[in-house]
């Protein structure tokens, strides 16, 4: 009996195997991602007054601003301050 293969199957395999992982690891990275993303999204907006001199105080408790997101369209600063949002800059 030959135990020999044919040069084709040893393409085809390696192929196939390249495909396997290829889409293994790019559905892990997208599932990383996806889930990276949702965390972001679920956080609250801070609870906060933006005053007409560009500061801002807490209207309640102050947590820190790692655990909320900005209001749409503003950055605000940890010194108090707060600005535009400007993603051309």
């Amino acid at each position: 009996m030959n135990n020999q293969r044919s040069p084709i199957y040893y393409t085809v395999r390696t192929f196939v195997r390249v495909t396997v992982w290829g889409a293994a690891i790019l559905g892990a990275a997208l599932a990383v991602l996806l889930v990276s993303g949702s965390k972001e999204s679920s956080k609250p907006v801070c609870d906060i007054s933006m005053k007409p001199d560009f500061t801002w105080a807490w209207n309640g408790a102050a947590v820190p601003l790692t655990d909320c997101l900005a209001p749409e369209d503003v950055v605000i600063n940890v010194d108090g301050s707060w600005g535009w949002f400007n993603p051309d800059l």
